[in-house]
């Protein structure tokens, strides 16, 4: 009889376009926050995480609009960030379609508040 393992969590790589001028406002988050110039993608992934545990985020991700350009940004997506953004596509598929624009309307929205908490 052989065992039974659960697939293990693990990372995803995905890119999220943004504004360009959005770039700068991030790597100045970045350098506030204390991540080094090589963690783009734990900050994204951290912004993810801070996102969920915000009682209006699914507002906010129906909020959220991008005017079309801008630049993707390649990222890799923490275990525990994947966790949240997957409940996060669940919650937000019952009032928005899902598709692969509601993933990055969500990485947009997390990227938007933190930059937003850090003005405030």
């Amino acid at each position: 009889m052989s065992e039974f393992y659960p697939p293990v969590p693990s990372s995803k790589r995905t890119s999220v376009r943004v504004q360009s001028k959005m770039f700068s406002d991030i790597e100045k988050s970045m350098i506030l926050n204390g991540y080094h110039f090589r963690e783009r993608s734990k900050w994204i992934s951290d912004a993810l995480i801070r996102l969920e545990k915000t009682d209006d985020y699914v507002s906010l991700v129906r909020q959220e609009y991008m005017s079309s350009g801008g630049e993707a940004i390649p990222i890799v997506i923490g275990v525990k960030a994947m966790q949240s953004l997957e409940k996060m596509i669940e919650a937000t598929s019952e009032v928005l379609p899902k598709n692969n624009d509601l993933q990055s309307k969500i990485l947009r929205t997390s990227i938007i508040q933190f930059l937003l908490e850090d003005t405030s």
